[in-house]
């Protein structure tokens, strides 16, 4: 049971005010969940090599 957990900041949608949504992916057995985590931030201030 390979299980495993991403953040990451969602790219392709850009709210009005220049920002992105940062995203939670869950995924179980193949299945894959995605949870909006309600935070916003702007792309320049996201650190990739940062998230666990």
């Amino acid at each position: 049971m390979n299980t495993t957990i991403k953040i990451y900041l969602r790219l392709d949608n850009k709210n009005v005010d220049g920002t992105n949504s940062v995203c939670l992916r869950f995924t179980l057995k193949r299945k894959i969940k995605v949870f909006t985590l309600n935070v916003r931030v702007l792309s320049k201030d996201w650190n990739k090599t940062k998230t666990f």
